[in-house]
């Protein structure tokens, strides 16, 4: 009955974020992060063990533009859709709260500290954890059927809603473009 239930709540969030305009979703056990959460004391590990890794796909269009790195025009869409996934994170995040949970959303693309170039989180190893995907020759967090072409976000909950939606594997198409994860 637990795992129905497990399963049941991963669908509900799965096809919530969907709504609200996520393209991949996926759910990590944070146990097995094991990296730095910068800006917040280790009490976040337990007070939040699980994250929500959702995204978005970047335009073909937009990425079919870089040729020697990012333009005005690819940092526009840029900024649009990190902006969508923290309006996505912040609307989730204040469900989850009114069902009685605490959530805690990452913002997208922040730097915290600029001389390792780091955010709160890295929303790329999260999205491993999710099932999202794999880390891959350029670096990217590259989907077995989107390759690196999107936009990712992860979400820290202490809700466990359920564990990963796909492994990660198949084909291995590595795409230019980058990913953003919101954390509750």
């Amino acid at each position: 009955m637990k795992t129905v239930l497990k399963t049941q709540n991963s669908l509900l969030l799965k096809s919530r974020l969907r709504e609200l305009g996520a393209e991949v979703v996926g759910i990590a056990d944070m146990s097995l992060y094991d990296r730095e959460v910068l800006g917040f004391g280790e009490d976040i590990r337990p007070r939040f063990p699980f994250a929500i890794s959702f995204g978005l796909l970047v335009p073909k269009g937009v990425l079919s533009t870089l040729t020697d790195g990012p333009t005005l025009f690819y940092l526009h869409h840029y900024r649009q859709v990190n902006y969508r996934l923290d309006t996505i994170a912040y609307e989730y995040a204040k469900e989850i709260e009114q069902m009685g949970y605490a959530a805690l959303p990452f913002a997208a693309s922040q730097m915290v500290d600029w001389q390792n170039q780091k955010g709160h989180i890295s929303h790329k190893h999260v999205g491993v954890l999710a099932g999202i995907g794999w880390v891959g020759r350029n670096n990217l967090l590259v989907h077995r059927d989107f390759g690196g072409a999107r936009a990712e976000k992860g979400l820290r909950t202490e809700e466990r809603r359920g564990r990963r939606e796909d492994g990660g594997g198949g084909r291995k198409t590595e795409v230019g473009g980058w990913r953003i994860h919101v954390r509750t």
